[in-house]
């Protein structure tokens, strides 16, 4: 089995929403109404983090987030 990297896109976000002192600690919230980059977005914290949170409001609005590679790996 070959695990993909996340796209350079994706990894661009990813590191624009990681707290810059310690990126291991919660997500920035990111939104968008693009479903291919909240796919790819999601896909990206999830490999980097270990987890994600995501919630769709009634207007198709994505808002993708993490609490963090140490929440998901339970430190």
């Amino acid at each position: 089995m070959t695990i993909a990297e996340p796209t350079a896109r994706a990894k661009e976000i990813v590191k624009s929403l990681e707290n810059p002192d310690n990126w291991k600690l919660p997500l920035l919230l990111y939104s968008t109404t693009d479903s291919r980059i909240a796919e790819e977005v999601e896909y990206a914290i999830n490999f980097y983090h270990g987890g994600s949170e995501i919630f769709i409001d009634p207007r198709g609005k994505t808002f993708i987030g993490s609490r963090g590679y140490y929440h998901y790996i339970g430190a």
